[in-house]
């Protein structure tokens, strides 16, 4: 199991997040839906393993992004 992990704003301020997820579209998915704000505010965002992180900030920007458009 891989982890998405950072922060995003929502309308309190940063919130820190640590998501266990299969794929990093179904932690985007699980974090969508605790929260509609994730993805379309500031964030930093990580997905790996303990070990082995890289940043995706920018590929749920495009992601979701592109799911806005459709």
């Amino acid at each position: 199991m891989r982890l998405l992990n950072g922060w995003y704003e929502n309308e309190y301020g940063a919130v820190p997040f640590t998501m266990p997820a299969e794929t990093l579209l179904d932690a985007v998915i699980k974090m969508r839906f605790e929260d509609e704000d994730f993805g379309y505010t500031d964030m930093e965002v990580n997905w790996g393993t303990v070990e082995d992180f890289e940043c995706v900030t920018q590929l749920i920007y495009t992601l979701l992004e592109e799911k806005r458009n459709d």
